[in-house]
């Protein structure tokens, strides 16, 4: 294997972890293995089914990738499929050959979810019926949206919350760089506490890895939490007195619809599913390292007009 052939692997799956399918696609084309695994041993198709992907899945599938391959753990795709109720991965990953048979045939796929239009393919030749037509309802399209924007813009006046103390706020006032979110208590929703510990499973790689960040810490957390982390003995003076820290893999946080907010507190249930691998010495402890998919409950709280997680609980 060659490095480009090597860079075009690495290259499809960065893509993929993207959900950049125009992209995935062209490198298909230009030759990259579908088969390629990431440094932990995921499949381009495990990826994709990890980050519920169903178009990618399709994509892969119809390009060969093969779902009996497995990572590191002996998972494969279905399996993390049935762990995550990808019910739509789950039928494609099922009925795979049923799939290559009605691709070879040239028919229309219409018992999948998407229905599935083949991705950017590099042809050769003049433009086909079948091109044209697709060129012409994405240009009509264009040209109606674009119309219908522009009465939006005419007709349609900005608005601004106001909040107690006559304080206005909008959307760009979270601080994004810090990953907090200062909405009022009012505006505080589901989605935002999601967001919040999104971040917090984006960032713990930071924490609890060098550099060890105790600043990002106490950005995203608060209470309990907090003091568990950056106390004397806590989770990152044991990680540095240990020669130890994390590595975290695939990362999914998925809400439940239970939530609940009041001027300054939240609880929200969520469905966390979590690769992570503990270095001792630079060394796997494999005791302490695995694939979990677990509910959790997070109490969260307002601190100075930023929410933060301020403590969990394992529900099972």
């Amino acid at each position: 294997m060659n490095i480009n052939t090597l860079n075009q692997n690495q290259s499809l799956i960065d893509a993929i972890i993207k959900g950049d399918r125009p992209t995935v696609a062209e490198l298909l084309f230009r030759g990259a293995d579908v088969n390629a695994k990431d440094n932990n041993g995921h499949t381009g198709l495990i990826i994709a089914t990890y980050k519920g992907e169903v178009s990618l899945v399709h994509l892969l599938l119809e390009k060969g990738a093969d779902p009996r391959v497995t990572d590191r753990d002996g998972w494969t795709a279905l399996k993390y499929a049935e762990e995550l109720q990808e019910t739509a991965i789950i039928e494609l990953l099922e009925n795979v050959d049923e799939l290559r048979t009605q691709v070879s045939a040239a028919t229309k796929l219409e018992t999948f979810t998407p229905p599935a239009r083949t991705a950017i393919e590099v042809r050769s030749g003049a433009e086909t019926v079948a091109d044209k037509d697709w060129r012409d309802a994405v240009s009509l399209g264009t040209l109606i949206g674009g119309s219908i924007m522009i009465l939006i813009i005419l007709f349609t006046k900005p608005q601004v919350t106001q909040t107690a103390g006559n304080n206005s706020v909008s959307p760009g006032d979270s601080n994004s760089e810090n990953y907090s979110n200062s909405t009022s208590s009012a505006q505080f929703t589901e989605a935002d506490a999601v967001n919040l510990i999104s971040n917090w499973f984006t960032l713990k790689e930071q924490i609890f890895a060098p550099p060890f960040d105790r600043q990002l810490a106490a950005n995203l957390t608060t209470g309990v939490l907090y003091y568990d982390i950056t106390k004397s003995g806590g989770s990152i003076d044991w990680l540095k007195s240990n020669n130890a820290f994390y590595k975290f893999g695939l990362r999914k946080v998925e809400p439940t619809g239970s939530f609940a907010a009041t001027e300054d507190r939240a609880t929200i249930e969520v469905i966390v599913t979590e690769e992570l691998a503990l270095y001792v010495n630079n060394e796997q402890d494999n005791t302490q390292s695995g694939f979990d998919t677990r509910k959790v409950r997070y109490s969260l709280q307002r601190v100075d007009n930023t929410w933060k997680i301020e403590d969990y609980q394992k529900l099972n």
